[in-house]
Parts: structure tokens; sequence; C-alpha cells
């Protein structure tokens, strides 16, 4: 999902990025059933004909809790001193670090 998402063009660029996903039936089928429904979604339904939206359920809590969650990450970054870094088995972390040291001339 990560290399299918919208921020991937900046990723290839070398900008740390993260990919938020939760699965709101996820407790219900166990962790089994939801990486199978997962793939199918990914496979048949993503960026196709079918890919529309459908209202499961009007409890939104989980999609507060996740934007809350995401907003104090984003607030201790722009807070932060330090830059995001890549792991060292990344293979962008030679992209971000080339583009460090062009910025650095």
């Amino acid at each position: 999902m990560f290399f299918r998402s919208d921020q991937f063009p900046l990723v290839k660029l070398g900008v740390p990025a993260i990919y938020a996903k939760g699965y709101v039936d996820a407790e219900k089928y166990g962790k089994e059933e939801t990486m199978k429904q997962v793939d199918r979604y990914w496979k048949e339904i993503y960026h196709s004909p079918f890919d529309e939206y459908h209202p499961k359920t009007d409890d939104l809590s989980g999609i507060v809790e996740d934007a809350k969650l995401l907003y104090h990450v984003g607030a201790n970054l722009a807070n932060s001193t330090e830059w995001p870094k890549w792991n060292a088995d990344s293979e962008f972390k030679a992209v971000r670090e080339n583009s460090l040291k062009k910025s650095n001339r």
C-alpha cells in the first residue's frame, strides 16, 4: 500500500513519509480474514470502476482517534529540531542523504 500511496512521488525523492491506514472490521474478522479482504481490495477494487464510497457505519470514532494521533505526530515533528530519518535498510535513505547534501551547498 505504501508504494501505491499518494505521497509516493515525494518518497521517491527521499522525503520521509508515513502511510496510516486502519480497518474498521479488523477486530470483528481477525487478522487473517482482514488481510484477505485487504488483499482483495487492493487487487480488485482500488482505482477501478468499483472503487466507490460505501458508508458501513455511523461510528466514526476510530477515524477521530486516528486524526488526533496523526495531529500529535505532526505537531511533535513541527516543533522538533530533528528531521525524520529513513531506516538504515531503506531503499530511499541514499536519495534523502543526497538531497540533503545538495541543499547544504
